[in-house]
């Protein structure tokens, strides 16, 4: 039995999308009864409209490394974390699953190492979804 599915293009990149990107993929994760929903957010903004248009599931905002920037610090909007949380969703900051590590042995010996491959094969398709499958990995 062949399963068919939708595509939708934005005629142009960029965060005016985001609402309606959401907006699609809650339509989709009602059709297949997704109850568990993973997004990233660094500023939490993105979190913020998931944590709005996802009401009924859990969702997982993952934020990126505490310290990335400045020591101690993150990138996240305390008003948007208080929408994130405050609507029970989760807020996760983590080291990157695809880096880190890796990326510092390769930096300090020069040798590629298998985290990093699988990002350079995953940004064949598209930077997306790299970054949905490492934040997906960073959440379980």
């Amino acid at each position: 039995m062949p399963i068919e599915s939708r595509a939708v293009y934005f005629e142009k990149p960029g965060h005016e999308n985001t609402e309606r990107t959401l907006q699609l993929a809650n339509a989709r994760a009602d059709e297949l009864a997704v109850k568990t929903v993973v997004v990233a957010s660094g500023s939490g903004a993105t979190g913020a409209k998931a944590a709005e248009i996802f009401k009924g599931k859990n969702i997982v905002v993952v934020a990126g490394a505490v310290g990335y920037q400045e020591p101690n610090t993150h990138r996240m909007k305390e008003e948007h974390r208080s929408v994130i949380e405050g609507s029970g969703g989760k807020v996760l900051f983590a080291g990157h699953a695809f880096g880190m590590m890796g990326r510092a042995v390769n930096r300090k010996f020069g040798a590629i190492q298998i985290d990093e491959l699988i990002a350079h094969v995953l940004r064949i398709f598209c930077q997306g979804v790299k970054v949905g499958c490492e934040i997906s990995c960073m959440a379980a």
